[in-house]
């Protein structure tokens, strides 16, 4: 499947993060912040409600 797009890109206080999105395992919210799990057991977590990341994800990962 072609993505129409490839990475998104979030951060937090210091660091900006591009993600793949063929990496993205999993993103889970645990209040006002979110955890992005990447297929190479690596966790970003910033201070993001999980309804503002599913805006910026493609629809088939949203469904995923």
């Amino acid at each position: 499947m072609k993505l129409s797009k490839q990475f998104i890109t979030v951060r937090n206080k210091q660091i900006l993060k591009r993600i793949n999105l063929n990496e993205l395992e999993a993103v889970i919210a645990s209040g006002y912040c979110s955890t992005f799990y990447l297929a190479n057991s690596e966790k970003f977590t910033c201070a993001k409600l999980l309804k503002k990341v599913e805006a910026i994800l493609p629809p088939h990962i949203q469904e995923g």
